[in-house]
């Protein structure tokens, strides 16, 4: 997150939130290619490559 601007931190974190409540690692990875595409193109760094 320390690479992510204050006025975005709240709604990347909302969006990491279902990452880490996924009730399997197949869903988690699901989620979290999601985040990727959201925040990926805007700060590449909090995101997988």
């Amino acid at each position: 997150m320390n690479f992510c601007s204050w006025k975005d931190r709240k709604a990347a974190a909302a969006d990491l939130r279902p990452i880490y409540e996924a009730p399997t690692a197949e869903e988690a990875a699901r989620q979290l290619d999601a985040f990727e595409d959201k925040w990926g193109g805007k700060y590449p760094s909090i995101a997988p490559a």
